[in-house]
């Protein structure tokens, strides 16, 4: 027995995935994009208001 236990399952990901490339469809871009500007645009809202202030409205 030569090599390591993992050799041929290396192999075998190899011969499988050896040409595969990582392609993100520009959709993905999009709701990425959309996502970020709707976690930091809130934030950035909540960010000028005082903590005792915000407490206040609840």
């Amino acid at each position: 027995m030569s090599g390591s236990p993992g050799w041929g399952y290396e192999m075998f990901v190899e011969r499988a995935l050896g040409d595969a490339a990582l392609r993100v469809p520009w959709s993905s871009w999009v709701a990425v994009l959309a996502g970020l500007v709707a976690a930091v645009v809130p934030a950035r809202r909540a960010d000028r208001v005082a903590p005792v202030a915000g407490l206040s409205l609840d």
